[in-house]
């Protein structure tokens, strides 16, 4: 185990979270001074962050024809597009500067061997940015625990997502391999010459005007109450930004 983790902050809005990964982007590709080699593992149908001014390629990764085929055929953002799971995809070692992950492994039954595989595409020196929910969340607990009709009805009837379930469209399947849990992920990357400089909470305050939001909010607090205090209730996903270590440093 750690002797030394790295303190949990928390962000106070979405748009953070959102620049924390853009600037640590940008930062690598300062730093190299060169064409970023991007890897996007899952990559749905959309690129979420802004590198607007930065020279790189794109490449995506996907098990979902229907989500890569929007992203290939709508958006048009992706230097090279791959349909293939994460776990038994060959891609060459060391090939990419920078592997983007988000809210992705938590849908993957060997989340671990996929993780491998992230790590090992990477370049030594390289930058992963992983972005996942916490198992020890109330939130956590219920994804866990619900069966996936039921995450289909609360994008449907919660979030008012009328394609959620649909070919193409979240909620996926959620398995929640016990490697994605900060505890373990944190040992299993540095097993892997992978260190975490920082992880980040969504700890924002959320005002929801919706009843059944409501509703849903007050079971996720008496939740952890119940729990006594093993369940948070603050947060419910992490942002992890990490670095390989480079050849000299192995």
């Amino acid at each position: 185990m750690h002797l030394n983790l790295p303190d949990l902050a928390q962000a106070s809005s979405h748009a953070q979270i959102a620049l924390l990964q853009r600037e640590a982007i940008l930062a690598h590709g300062r730093q190299l001074e060169r064409s970023l080699a991007i890897l996007e593992a899952g990559c749905g149908q959309r690129w979420s962050i802004d590198l607007t001014g930065m020279d790189y390629t794109l490449t995506g990764i996907d098990l979902d024809p229907v989500a890569l085929g929007m992203r290939q055929h709508q958006v048009h953002d992706l230097d090279t597009a791959i349909c293939g799971d994460l776990c038994t995809v060959e891609l060459p070692e060391a090939s990419f500067d920078v592997v983007f992950s988000s809210f992705v492994l938590e849908h993957v039954p060997r989340a671990d061997l996929a993780l491998e595989n992230l790590v090992k595409w990477l370049k030594p020196g390289g930058l992963l940015i992983l972005r996942l929910p916490e198992r020890k969340t109330a939130h956590g607990f219920y994804t866990r625990m619900l069966p996936h009709w039921a995450h289909v009805w609360y994008y449907r009837n919660v979030l008012h997502s009328p394609f959620a379930g649909q070919p193409g469209y979240a909620p996926y399947p959620t398995y929640y391999h016990p490697v994605i849990g900060r505890e373990r992920l944190l040992d299993f990357l540095a097993d892997h010459n992978v260190k975490c400089l920082s992880c980040c909470g969504d700890g924002f305050k959320r005002t929801h005007s919706d009843l059944k939001k409501k509703i849903l909010r007050a079971v996720v607090k008496l939740t952890a109450i119940l729990s006594l205090g093993y369940l948070a209730a603050d947060f419910k996903d992490i942002l992890y930004i990490a670095m390989k270590s480079s050849a000299d440093q192995l």
